[in-house]
C-alpha cells in the first residue's frame, strides 16, 4: 500500500466499522480483511478516492483562480520597467513643453466645447500634459505601480492601450455628458484611474471565479464586489482633492471597468510578443498622430 494512502484507508475503514488487521512483510504494510468485508471495504475506499480527487482538483482552481488562466505573478520585473520608462517619457515631454510656447498646452488640454466641435484629438493630447512637476509626479507614481500591476496581468502592450483608449474615451464622454462644462483639464490622472479600473474588474472576476468555488458564506458572497468598494473607496480619497477633475477621474474609472472586462475575453493567443507589440505601436500611433492633428 502507497504510504500517503495508508491512513487515510485506515480512517475510512474504521468509520465505517469494517475490521482489519495489518501485517508487515518487509518494508511494506498490508490490510488485511475478512472476506465478507470486502465489497463493502472496496466500495467506501473507492468513494474515498472519488472525493479525494474532486477535492484535490478543486483545490487546484482555487489555487489559480484567474480568468483564462493568466499570469499567475502579479507583479514583473519587465512590466516594471516598461512602465517606468513610458512615464519618465512623459516627465520628458513635460520638461519639452515647459521651454515652449504657451500655445503646445492650448492645443492639447481638454475642453469639451472644442472636441464637440471635433477636436478629437484632445481626448489624447490632454492625457499627456500636466500643470506642474507636482502633478506630474504623482501621476508618475501612482500611474507607474498601476500600470505595471497591469501590464503584469495582460502584457505590456494590452495594458498601455487599453490605459490610453479608457482614458480618451473618459475625456470623450465628459465633453457630451457635461455640455455646461467650460473649465479646461490636462493631466494623465484619467488614464491612471482607468488602469485602477482595468485591475479592479480582474479582481472581481477573479474573486467571482472563487466564491463559485467555496463554501456559500457572507464573506465568500461578497467577494466579487470587494475590489469594487476598494476601488471606489481609492477614487473617493485621491480623486476628489480640490481643484482635481473629478468627473475625469470617475469617468476613467468607470470606463477602466468597461474595458477590463472587455479584455477579460482577450484571447491568449492575443497575448503573444507579436500583439504586444502591434499594441506598443498602436498606442504611440495614437500618441503621435493626436499632436499632429494638434499642431495643424
Amino acid at each position: 500500500m502507497e504510504a500517503e494512502r495508508f491512513l487515510p484507508w485506515l480512517a475510512v475503514l474504521a468509520s465505517q466499522d469494517i475490521d482489519y488487521t495489518i501485517e508487515d512483510v518487509g518494508r511494506q504494510q498490508f490490510l488485511i480483511l475478512n472476506r465478507r468485508d470486502f465489497p463493502a471495504a472496496l466500495q467506501e475506499l473507492a468513494l474515498y478516492e472519488e472525493n479525494a480527487a474532486k477535492l484535490y482538483e478543486r483545490q487546484v482552481r482555487l489555487s489559480e483562480p484567474m480568468v483564462g488562466r493568466e499570469a499567475k505573478h502579479s507583479f514583473s520585473v519587465s512590466a516594471f520597467a516598461f512602465a517606468a520608462l513610458y512615464f519618465i517619457l512623459l516627465l520628458r515631454f513635460h520638461v519639452f513643453v515647459s521651454e515652449l510656447t504657451p500655445s503646445w498646452r492650448h492645443r492639447g488640454v481638454w475642453h469639451g466645447e472644442h472636441i464637440r466641435q471635433g477636436q478629437l484629438w484632445r481626448c489624447i493630447t490632454s492625457l499627456t500634459l500636466h500643470a506642474d512637476y507636482a502633478h506630474l509626479l504623482s501621476n508618475l507614481f501612482w500611474g507607474c505601480i498601476l500600470l505595471t500591476l497591469a501590464g503584469s496581468i495582460l502584457g505590456t502592450g494590452w495594458a498601455l492601450l487599453l490605459m490610453l483608449s479608457s482614458g480618451a474615451l473618459a475625456n470623450l464622454l465628459n465633453a457630451y455628458i457635461f455640455p455646461q462644462a467650460h473649465y479646461r483639464a490636462l493631466g494623465a490622472s484619467t488614464a491612471v484611474f482607468a488602469l485602477l479600473g482595468i485591475l479592479c474588474a480582474h479582481a472581481g472576476m477573479r474573486n467571482m471565479y472563487s466564491a463559485k468555488n467555496s463554501e456559500n458564506g457572507l464573506l465568500q458572497q461578497m467577494q466579487p464586489i470587494l475590489p469594487l468598494l476598494a476601488g471606489l473607496a481609492i477614487l473617493a480619497a485621491w480623486g476628489t482633492a480640490a481643484k482635481s477633475d473629478l468627473a475625469g477621474h470617475a469617468s476613467g474609472f468607470f470606463c477602466g471597468l468597461l474595458t477590463g472586462f472587455f479584455s477579460l475575453k482577450i484571447p491568449a493567443g492575443l497575448r503573444t510578443w507579436p500583439w504586444q507589440f502591434m499594441c506598443w505601436l498602436g498606442a504611440g500611433l495614437l500618441h503621435l498622430l493626436a499632436w499632429q492633428y494638434a499642431m495643424r
